[in-house]
C-alpha cells in the first residue's frame, strides 16, 4: 500500500470517528471545558498576583491546585468505576460551574485570596474523576478499531487548548478583570454539561465494594494492583510517565532558556510551551496509522528520542524561531508515547477496573511532572545550563534504548498472539 493510500485510509478513519454522534458530543465537551480551564489558569495567576504582588502566593495557588489534583486522582478513578460515567461527567461539570461562578463573584467583589485558592483547589478535586471517566468510557463509545484515533484526537485537543485557552485569557484580560475569565470558564462547564448530557452511551455502574465488604482504600488498591500486574501496561505507561517527568523539567528549564539563551525574557517560555502543543497537534493526524504498526517498541524508543534529543541542540541555538521549531519537533515525539500508552491501558485493563487504573496513572503523571519541576532547579544550580541541556537531551534516550529489549520482547509476544488469531 502506498503512502497516499495510507493517508487516505487514516482520513477515512477520522471521518468515521467523528461520524459517531456520542464521540462528537464528548469531544466537543472536552474541547470547550479544557480551553476554558486553561484560560482560568492564567486569570487565577493574574488575580492572585494583583491582590498580593507576591510570587510566593502565586506559587502557593498553583501548587495547592496541583497537589489536590494529585491526591484526589486515585479516588476520582474509583468514583468513575462506581458511578455511571456520563452522569458522573455531567455532575462534575455542574459542580465545577458552581465553584467557578463563586470564584467569579469573589473576584468581582475583591474577596480574599485564601478563599479564591480554596475554590480553585475544590475545582481541582471535583474534576479529578473527569479524565478517568472519559478515558474509561471511550472504548465503549468508539469501538476497538478507533481507539488510537480517539486518543490522538483527544491529545490534539488537549494541546490545542494549551494554546487557545491562554490566548483567550490574554485577550479578555486586556479589557476586563479576572472575574470575567472565571465567569467564562463557568459557562464552558455549563456548555460541556449540556453536550455530554445528550450522549446515548451509558456505562454500567459496578459494585466494586463486593457487597459493602471492601472499603474505599482497598478499592483504590485494586486499581493500583491492576496497574502493576501487567508488564506490558507497566512498561508502556512507564514511558508516558517518564515523558511527563521531562515535561515537568521543561516548565522550569524553558524560563531559564528564554532568559539566558534566547534573550526573550522569562515570558518567552510560554511560546516554547505552546510549540510543544503545536507539535502534538501536527502529529495527532498520523497516530492512527502509527498505532497500527506491528513493531511499537521501536516506535516508542524513536518517540522518546524525538522528544528529548532536540533539547541538546539548544546548547548552540540562540534564535527564538529555531528554538520554537525544535520544540514543535519535540511535541510530535511526546504524543507518540502518550497515545500508545493510553491506548494500551484501554485495551489491556479489565473494564470493571479501568477507570481506577487511569486514576492511578494520572496520579503518577502529576507526580512525575511535580518531581521534574522540583529537581530541575537543583540540577541547574549544580551543573549549569549547558550541562543540564546535554543531560536532558541524551540521558532519557539512552535509557529508552537500554529498555528496548523488553519492548522488543513485548512486540514478539504480541506478534505471536496475532499470528495465532489472524486465520480466524
Amino acid at each position: 500500500m502506498s503512502a497516499t493510500d495510507e493517508a487516505d485510509k487514516a482520513k477515512v478513519g477520522y471521518r468515521a470517528l467523528f461520524g459517531n454522534r456520542d464521540y462528537r458530543l464528548l469531544y466537543a465537551g472536552l474541547a470547550i471545558s479544557m480551553s476554558g480551564s486553561w484560560a482560568y489558569n492564567v486569570a487565577l495567576v493574574v488575580f492572585v498576583f494583583n491582590a498580593t504582588h507576591s510570587p510566593a502566593w502565586v506559587a502557593a495557588a498553583s501548587m495547592t491546585r496541583f497537589l489536590c489534583a494529585l491526591v484526589a486522582s486515585p479516588f476520582g478513578g474509583l468514583l468513575a468505576d462506581r458511578v455511571e460515567r456520563v452522569r458522573l461527567m455531567v455532575t462534575i461539570d455542574a459542580v465545577a460551574l458552581i465553584l467557578q461562578a463563586a470564584l467569579a463573584a469573589l473576584a468581582a467583589l475583591n474577596g480574599t485570596v485564601v478563599l479564591a485558592i480554596v475554590l480553585a483547589a475544590l475545582t481541582s478535586v471535583t474534576s479529578s474523576s473527569y479524565d478517568p471517566a472519559a478515558r474509561a468510557a471511550t472504548p465503549a463509545i468508539v469501538g476497538e478499531g478507533f481507539l488510537a484515533a480517539a486518543n490522538s484526537a483527544q491529545s490534539a485537543v488537549e494541546n490545542l487548548s494549551v494554546i487557545i485557552g491562554p490566548a483567550i485569557a490574554g485577550a479578555l484580560l486586556l479589557f476586563s478583570p479576572p472575574a470575567v475569565v472565571f465567569g467564562v470558564n463557568a459557562a464552558t462547564f455549563g456548555l460541556s454539561a449540556l453536550l455530554v448530557g445528550q450522549m446515548h452511551a451509558r456505562s454500567r455502574a459496578a459494585d466494586i465494594s463486593e457487597g459493602g465488604t471492601v472499603g474505599p482504600l482497598k478499592q483504590m488498591a485494586g486499581g493500583l494492583a491492576a496497574f502493576v500486574e501487567s508488564p506490558t501496561v507497566m512498561l508502556l505507561a512507564g514511558f508516558s510517565i517518564l515523558a511527563s517527568f521531562v515535561y515537568g523539567t521543561d516548565t522550569v528549564l524553558f524560563v531559564v532558556i528564554s532568559r539566558d539563551q534566547l534573550g526573550t525574557g522569562s515570558t518567552g517560555s510560554g511560546y516554547l510551551l505552546a510549540a510543544l502543543g503545536v507539535g502534538g497537534i501536527v502529529m495527532a493526524g498520523f497516530m492512527n496509522r502509527i498505532a497500527g504498526a506491528r513493531r511499537l517498541g521501536a516506535i516508542i524508543v524513536l518517540g522518546m528520542g524525538v522528544f528529548c534529543l532536540p533539547t541538546a541542540l539548544l546548547t548552540i541555538v540562540h534564535s527564538p524561531l529555531i528554538a520554537f521549531v525544535l520544540e514543535v519537533v519535540r511535541g510530535a515525539g511526546t504524543i507518540i508515547v502518550d497515545v500508545l500508552a493510553i491506548t494500551a491501558l484501554q485495551r489491556l485493563v479489565k473494564p470493571e477496573v479501568v477507570a481506577r487504573v487511569f486514576g492511578v496513572f494520572f496520579a503518577f503523571v502529576l507526580a512525575a511532572i511535580s518531581l521534574g519541576a522540583l529537581l530541575m532547579p537543583i540540577l541547574l544550580a549544580t551543573v549549569g545550563l549547558t550541562a543540564t541541556l546535554l543531560i536532558m537531551g541524551f540521558a532519557i534516550p539512552a535509557f529508552s534504548v537500554a529498555a528496548y529489549p523488553w519492548l522488543r520482547a513485548l512486540d514478539n509476544r504480541a506478534l505471536g498472539e496475532l499470528s495465532a488469531i489472524e486465520p480466524r
